[in-house]
């Protein structure tokens, strides 16, 4: 059985891989970005996800919600993604993001927004929606989520929360019609014990099945009160 690619970040410009179909890919990535550099957990469940359901030559578009160093967007663009929306909410966030897409060679690929600019509030019904934030921003973001990707095609992705905190996430976004499908966990062997970020951590993935017109009404209205996070 062939492995599934992985993303190994690199520090040195020169180093960068072009997307194709080695095992490894590599990346470059400036500073230093915590959850954004790879090597958290949630991080590295999310590049394992987006190898699982990207292939080259793929006409697949993706949001990459609270996108950080872009990380999850370009390791996208390297397993065959099309096209990559990355939002976030923090001007030098974006700025750095940039950086990183040029740096890689993926400015065509690549476009970064805030939650509330063009073009990615035009652009809803992605094939595949990413967010590894925190549990908090994706409770109150479920409606904007699951309207973001495509009904009964799409693949939603959730990372960057805990195990316990997975049930009351279910019922928030089958309110929306999402059914989660698989739940993946990790932790780092070589984290430091006490450490902010120890122990284990989840990634969910999951589909929107098709909405009556009623419910569709409904999940549209919640988008345009929560789209602001």
């Amino acid at each position: 059985m062939t492995s599934q690619p992985v993303i190994r970040v690199v520090k040195d410009e020169k180093k960068v891989s072009k997307p194709g179909l080695d095992s490894v890919q590599d990346i470059y990535l400036a500073g230093d970005y915590g959850w954004g550099d790879g090597f958290h957990p949630s991080t590295r469940l999310c590049v394992e996800f987006l190898s699982t359901v990207l292939s080259h030559g793929s006409e697949k578009v993706m949001l990459d919600y609270g996108t950080g160093s872009g990380i999850l967007g370009i390791s996208a663009c390297k397993f065959g993604c099309k096209s990559v929306i990355g939002i976030d909410i923090d001007d030098e966030a974006i700025e750095d993001a940039e950086q990183n897409i040029i740096r890689n060679g993926l400015s065509d690929q690549v476009i970064f927004a805030l939650p509330l600019d063009e073009p990615w509030m035009n652009s809803l019904q992605f094939d595949i929606v990413v967010a590894n934030i925190l549990v908090g921003p994706l409770m109150k973001l479920a409606p904007v989520l699951s309207l973001a990707v495509k009904e009964e095609t799409g693949k939603l992705c959730l990372s960057g929360i805990r195990n316990f905190q997975i049930p009351a996430l279910e019922v928030e976004y089958a309110k929306f019609g999402v059914k989660f499908e698989q739940i993946r966990t990790g932790c780092h062997e070589n984290w430091r014990v006490g450490a902010e970020g120890e122990g284990e951590w989840a990634q969910i993935t999951a589909t929107r099945r098709k909405l009556s017109p009623s419910e569709k009404r409904n999940l549209i209205d919640e988008f345009n009160d929560r789209a602001v996070a």
